[in-house]
């Protein structure tokens, strides 16, 4: 039992059970590809300790309205973690350069390849999505500054 980043691999592997998700792959190599993915990301608030190695705990964070407690990781950052690992199981990266979908190819004499007009392969699912949305800057919700002069 290891626990990598927010996520203990025996919590993420009953997680994951409970949703009748079968992992293929090794639950603290998922757990370590997701949380370099969640790392990645620029959330509300600040740092609890600017020393700290990982982005969580924050200060100053609101989660559907509600003040997040100082020095906590919020239970959704551990789903988000988990929710990308198994993601990432299923097929999709996060991580991976995206490149357009092949609309047509053709070969005579010299190549020809025409791309789909904004394809892209989804990298997340819409869960992960909203997870982010609740805990990201990009997210928007009731989250501001107020700074007196």
């Amino acid at each position: 039992m290891a626990v990598i980043g927010y996520v203990d691999d025996a919590d993420f592997t009953a997680w994951a059970t409970a949703r009748g998700v079968t992992l293929t792959g090794t639950a603290s190599v998922l757990l370590t590809r997701a949380l370099d993915f969640v790392e990645l990301q620029q959330y509300k608030g600040t740092r609890t300790d600017e020393a700290q190695a990982l982005s969580w705990p924050r200060t100053g964070v609101y989660i559907d309205g509600v003040l997040q407690s100082d020095g906590v990781v919020p239970a959704l950052v551990k789903e988000l973690q988990m929710r990308v690992a198994a993601d990432m199981d299923a097929g999709a990266d996060p991580l991976k350069v995206k490149a357009q979908q092949v609309k047509s190819k053709r070969v005579e004499g010299a190549v020809s390849i025409e791309y789909m007009d904004g394809s892209y392969a989804p990298d997340r699912s819409g869960q992960v999505s909203l997870l982010l949305a609740k805990l990201t800057a990009a997210g928007g919700g009731n989250q501001f500054s107020v700074v007196r002069g």
